[in-house]
């Protein structure tokens, strides 16, 4: 069975919702977000409150904290994967026991490395950036992510795609077992 999931698309694009959604038909699923240690950490140091960490939908302002936050970050430990490195170490015990979904996939270094431990690659909505975009970090690596995913699904997909995604997953069981 595919043990590990990795959604990724523009924001507001329904990949959270999309990732409750087929968890929920896994029956068993840990949702997670690589993102989760950065919300932490800025909470932590009183950057944001929680209720602005993880408010939705994100506002401007908080996304912009969230940037900068973990640009500094990035220098400070010399890695791109700081914020994955921190979910990898919390999810390794999950993947022995059940499916992961990581539903905030951004960068091309995060999937390459989920890619590398097996995951399936979705993306949500298309990859087109509009001028304001192009010149955004975190839209840089979408038109990549779209051509590495798996499934390429519309923005804010309904169940019958939840279905597809779902009758995959359980066919790559039958076919492993």
């Amino acid at each position: 069975m595919t043990r590990l999931i990795a959604i990724a698309g523009k924001d507001g694009s329904g990949k959270s919702t999309f990732a409750g959604k087929l968890a929920t038909r896994l029956g068993d699923a840990y949702v997670c977000a690589v993102a989760t240690g950065l919300r932490e950490h800025c909470i932590s140091e009183g950057y944001l409150t929680r209720q602005q960490a993880y408010a939705k939908p994100t506002s401007q302002e908080t996304r912009n904290v969230l940037r900068n936050i973990s640009k500094e970050a990035k220098v400070k430990y010399g890695t791109k994967l700081i914020w994955l490195n921190k979910l990898l170490l919390k999810m390794r015990g999950f993947l022995q026991v059940c499916p992961v979904i990581v539903h905030d996939v951004r960068y091309l270094h995060e999937a390459e490395t989920l890619l590398s431990l097996g995951a399936e690659l979705i993306y949500l909505g298309g990859c087109e950036l509009s001028a304001e975009e192009c010149g955004m970090p975190s839209f840089a690596d979408l038109p990549a992510l779209y051509e590495l995913a798996k499934f390429k699904l519309p923005e804010k997909p309904d169940d019958k795609y939840i279905a597809m995604v779902y009758n995959s997953i359980i066919e790559t069981r039958l076919h492993h077992e």
